[in-house]
């Protein structure tokens, strides 16, 4: 679902993970405001984390086990950084604002978000990089693991967040 926020017409709330949420927003609500020559600027501000997934055929139902040679895979998630991707492949200019920790962990996500080209801007959390393991089975159900969480506060410049918001045309702010 998502909600305008009242004084802030361009501010749309997130809470839900639902890629057709946004596409079909940003294509019924945001595109009447803009001609054939130009797309609306959006800025997402949302997490960013560094995740480790394991496919497993089902997922282990209570008893102790050991699984030996499953699919595993590494890559950045999380909802802010999963938004922006989604958007930048639909062609719309979209500039995420994320925290991760000065570690190898938050290069790597500096690393792949440059390879795929999405405008960023990563600032910096005293905790580290947020990190989960996900457990996947064959239907989608998964376990998510947290194995290092951000902090509650980061520093950040509320210039430069000014100016960020005065430069795009729609804001979206995942909770």
């Amino acid at each position: 679902q998502w909600q305008r926020l009242s004084g802030y017409p361009n501010l749309v709330l997130l809470h839900t993970q639902s890629l057709y949420l946004l596409q079909h927003f940003y294509s019924s609500q945001f595109l009447m405001y803009t001609n054939t020559n130009l797309r609306s600027r959006v800025l997402v501000l949302g997490g960013t984390t560094f995740d480790h997934i394991v496919y497993l055929d089902e997922l282990p139902k209570g008893n102790p086990v050991t699984i030996h040679q499953c699919r595993f895979q590494e890559t950045i998630g999380s909802t802010g950084t999963g938004k922006s991707w989604a958007l930048h492949k639909l062609g719309v200019p979209v500039h995420l604002i994320s925290a991760v920790g000065n570690d190898s962990w938050g290069q790597q996500i500096q690393t792949v978000l440059h390879e795929q080209g999405i405008s960023h801007e990563l600032i910096t959390d005293v905790d580290g990089t947020e990190r989960h393991i996900n457990l996947m089975d064959k239907y989608g159900k998964r376990i998510s693991i947290f194995v290092t969480t951000s902090s509650n506060s980061i520093n950040f410049s509320t210039q430069n967040l000014q100016a960020q918001l005065d430069d795009h045309d729609v804001i979206v702010l995942i909770s």
